[in-house]
């Protein structure tokens, strides 16, 4: 067989290899209505994306897109995201809605592509005051600055309702506990990690409705 012939093969067999989608990344859990009732999968809708990816490429809706999936026997969601090409340390979101009930709920956690399937945790849909949000939870913000950050960050968080706000390392492990009670707005908080190493550390905020986690890097 020729150099050229052998070449071209080889060339072929990267461009096939480089070609084949990611391999799938399932986030799982499970979903309940505020007093632990499972919801209709007729009734349910929900959205799933990473954040900072394309965004047509960014969201799957359940119950029209194949990659997501509900058993109402169990309560069990899973939605594989491996299509989004996401990276260890991404945000993943999830919204929730329960259209004959009015009831709904979101999360978010941090992307761990070496674990498969990935838990999140059981989530619990409180009943959205007012009209259909359009999978648009009840929310609040959270946001942390300045980062990376080098003796302290601020930690400023929105919202009403009972809220905890606590600091992960870098392996999901509590460290810190930020805030425990009930917000009636604006609150924020200075945090100095006097004793704890540098590196990559998450804030999360978690309230009855929804959740929120944003990454920090911390270089003393």
């Amino acid at each position: 067989m020729s150099r050229k012939i052998i070449f071209i093969l080889l060339l072929l067999t990267i461009c096939i290899a480089f070609a084949q989608p990611p391999p799938p990344h399932t986030m799982w859990g499970y979903l309940y209505n505020l007093g632990g009732a499972i919801p209709k999968a007729e009734c349910l809708q929900f959205k799933a994306f990473v954040i900072g990816q394309p965004v047509e490429f960014d969201t799957i809706f359940y119950p029209d897109d194949p990659r997501a999936t509900f058993n109402e026997l169990n309560g069990a969601w899973t939605a594989q995201i491996g299509e989004l090409e996401p990276l260890t340390d991404d945000l993943f979101v999830i919204v929730f809605e329960n259209t004959c009930s009015s009831y709904i709920g979101s999360d978010t956690a941090v992307v761990d592509m070496t674990i498969d399937p990935q838990f999140i945790e059981n989530i619990t849909m409180p009943v959205f005051e007012g009209k259909s949000s359009k999978l648009k939870p009840r929310n609040f913000n959270l946001s942390i600055s300045p980062s990376p950050f080098n003796s302290s960050c601020k930690i400023s968080f929105d919202g009403r309702g009972s809220v905890n706000i606590d600091i992960y390392n870098v392996i999901g492990q509590p460290v810190k506990e930020i805030y425990d009670g009930v917000s009636q707005g604006r609150m924020e908080f200075i945090w100095h990690p006097e004793g704890f190493p540098a590196g990559i550390y998450f804030v999360r905020a978690k309230s009855e409705t929804c959740s929120a986690t944003q990454k920090i890097i911390f270089l003393p």
